[in-house]
């Protein structure tokens, strides 16, 4: 930005400032919404944020018949605000509101916005509203779409039906999903689908299909360097070996999998307890309880603190 358009910007928030002080009703909700602008444009999330929601309350008070286009605006500018300061449960919400503003005109991007809300309601574990969402936006029918796109709605919805023990929809909607990827020439999809597999056949604790599916998609992560996703497909053989009986290839990797999570810069505390217990395991069944005891009461400290309320 140039020095002039600097002043310029400056020039035209003082204004705005001016205007919320000076209106009320929905001239002042006007200014609070041109401000919300500026403010996300300088990434001041939660500023923009309380001010996309006074402008919202002021058009409601207003008349909310009278102001549907700006209250679609000011929902926009809440639901990413609330998605930039990670706050998926105020964003999905938003959505909400949105949807149903564009369901009263046959919006074009009411399906896409479904599927944003969707995408919000898995983040914070509500997996049948996610898979409502998702639903409800792949049934509108878009002759855009490509088939990346039909293969990531697959994938979305088989995710919110695994959360929901709903295994064989899901299970089938990824090798749909996978097919599809596979015509697109897209390994980082297909890789996605190979690993919400693996998560389903560790649930069902079958751990020839749990090993066959984490080991395809630990190829992906180890070939991109993808560390986060590599300790848990670790984590997921070597519980897949310790199944089949097969002790010394399970500690291995479960040691690798540990590994991986120390190294890893940001700590996955969850993933270091199910680690460790699962080495926990493994020592009582080498016979050395005491020490299988001693991992499960360090064990017992970390989940202390993230059990905490």
């Amino acid at each position: 930005m140039s020095d002039e358009e600097k002043i310029n910007l400056g020039q035209r928030e003082q204004e705005l400032w001016q205007e919320v002080n000076q209106s009320e009703g929905a001239e002042r909700a006007r200014a609070l919404t041109a401000l919300s602008r500026i403010l996300w444009d300088k990434s001041n999330y939660k500023e923009s944020l309380a001010f996309c929601e006074s402008a919202r309350d002021l058009y409601l008070e207003a008349g909310r018949e009278n102001y549907l286009e700006e209250l679609t605006d000011v929902n926009f500018g809440i639901m990413n605000n609330s998605e930039m300061l990670d706050r998926p449960r105020e964003a999905a919400e938003a959505a909400g509101v949105i949807i149903e503003l564009y369901k009263e005109t046959d919006h074009p991007m009411l399906g896409e916005l479904l599927r944003d809300q969707g995408r919000y309601w898995f983040a914070v574990n509500e997996f049948e509203k996610s898979l409502a969402s998702h639903l409800e936006g792949i049934a509108i029918i878009d002759p855009d779409q490509t088939e990346v796109a039909r293969g990531i709605d697959l994938l979305n919805v088989a995710m919110a039906r695994n959360r929901l023990h709903q295994y064989e929809e899901s299970i089938a909607g990824l090798r749909e999903a996978i097919a599809i990827f596979k015509k697109e020439k897209d390994p980082k999809w297909v890789s996605k689908c190979h690993g919400e597999l693996a998560e389903i056949y560790f649930a069902l604790e079958m751990p020839d299909e749990l090993e066959e599916w984490a080991r395809k998609a630990l190829d992906y992560a180890e070939l991109t360097g993808n560390g986060r996703w590599e300790y848990w497909l670790n984590y997921y053989i070597g519980v897949a070996r310790k199944l089949k009986g097969e002790i010394d290839s399970a500690e291995e990797f479960l040691a690798k999998a540990k590994f991986q999570v120390v190294q890893y810069g940001d700590q996955d505390w969850n993933a270091l307890v199910k680690i460790e217990k699962e080495i926990a395991g493994i020592d009582v069944i080498r016979g050395k309880v005491s020490q299988a005891e001693e991992i499960l009461r360090r064990v017992a400290t970390i989940e202390e603190t993230l059990l905490a309320s």
